[in-house]
């Protein structure tokens, strides 16, 4: 998954930090519910921006009123939402597992 935002500030320093995979940590304490609470806020910020997208180019024959930058920022920001998502599932779904394993508390 290419996550490389294309206005960063400095491109030259290393962009693999900026990468959900790599840069976002979830905290250990933290149990499957707030796992599930995390998705579901990251997921309606990237539906948010989906339908911010599609509304602005409905009229294909107009095109886009929003600047490149702004459309690229949105794509990126979805992009980095989805993986954000999907870490934080792979922490509820090893949450849970924990959790069985120790007696079924969450």
């Amino acid at each position: 998954m290419n996550t490389q935002n294309p206005n960063a500030v400095n491109p030259s320093f290393n962009q693999t930090f900026v990468s959900p995979d790599t840069f976002f940590i979830p905290h250990p304490q933290a149990d499957g519910s707030s796992a599930f609470d995390a998705v579901t806020s990251l997921l309606s910020q990237a539906q948010a921006s989906v339908i911010a997208l599609s509304a602005d180019g409905q009229d294909l024959k107009q095109g886009f009123s929003l600047s490149q930058e702004i459309i690229c920022n949105l794509l990126w920001s979805i992009q980095t939402q989805i993986g954000m998502a999907q870490a934080a599932l792979q922490h509820m779904n090893e949450a849970d597992h924990a959790a069985k394993k120790n007696g079924g508390a969450k």
